[in-house]
């Protein structure tokens, strides 16, 4: 991840790639979802829904290869790579996340390129990827600016990018932190909030930004998932997500993309622009 300005925050944002690799259960090591299964824990939910969205967008486009920025687990990159053939590249700045990366394409005998380093200078040719994207990258970031220019840079005339950002803003999974207050009040021990940086940008700011840098088509999808309840034994985990499941099925009769919502509700948005 490019961080301009490393601080104790973001120094933490990195390290928990360390953690989640020591202590994943088999479910939660890789949250893909192989092709055939239903998601089934509360974050495959999330993903192959946001892989869904980009789903959407790459159908029939004739795209070839992709990179994804600040990859961490790689999910997206998995989803793209064993869904639709995309050929994908990896990059972050925490060389844990590149482990646990690799050890989940490995898992699913996937093929990419890794890189660790920073979205400030992506170790890539101009005008050499189809598609440029990341999941929850962005709002980590300064100035994020110069991510957006390299990710242009990279990409070929007619490519996509798509970022899944998520700013400090009030949403559903503040619902999580009343869970948390619940549990410290019944075992007594301290569960904290995510303590790293994110800034509050609005999708007009970074649309305003991603404009700035020459994209065209510019435009932003507001989302809001299911909250996400954590810690929960996996089992009750399982059983969140069956409900959610059901809840999907149901919103998907009237909505094309069943996470969309307006800013109001969201905990997030898609950025979307083209070169």
């Amino acid at each position: 991840m490019g961080f301009n300005h490393l601080n104790m925050q973001s120094i933490k944002f990195e390290d928990k790639w360390k953690l989640i690799s020591e202590k994943s259960s088999d479910d939660e090591f890789s949250l893909f979802v192989p092709k055939g299964m239903k998601p089934r824990t509360q974050r495959q939910i999330n993903f192959f829904w946001y892989y869904k969205f980009f789903e959407n967008l790459i159908k029939d486009k004739n795209y070839k290869n992709g990179l994804e920025l600040g990859c961490g687990r790689g999910t997206m990159s998995l989803f793209l790579n064993k869904y639709d053939g995309i050929e994908v590249a990896l990059l972050d700045i925490s060389e844990d996340a590149i482990k646990l990366a690799k050890e989940n394409f490995s898992k699913y005998d996937a093929r990419a390129e890794f890189f660790v380093g920073s979205s400030d200078s992506i170790p890539m040719p101009d005008s050499s990827v189809d598609i440029v994207y990341s999941i929850g990258l962005l709002e980590h970031i300064d100035n994020y600016d110069v991510t957006i220019k390299e990710g242009y840079r990279v990409l070929k005339l007619g490519g996509v990018m798509i970022h899944l950002n998520i700013p400090e803003k009030w949403s559903a999974q503040n619902i999580n932190n009343l869970y948390k207050w619940f549990l410290r009040l019944l075992s007594g021990k301290f569960y904290p909030p995510k303590d790293y940086y994110r800034n509050n940008d609005t999708p007009e700011d970074y649309i305003e930004k991603v404009k700035n840098m020459g994209f065209k088509k510019v435009y932003a999808v507001n989302v809001n998932p299911f909250p996400i309840f954590v810690p929960i034994s996996m089992k009750t985990d399982k059983a969140i997500a069956k409900l959610y499941n059901f809840t999907l099925w149901i919103r998907k009769i009237f909505l094309k993309y069943p996470f969309k919502t307006n800013y109001t509700l969201s905990q997030g948005h898609f950025l979307v622009g083209y070169k």
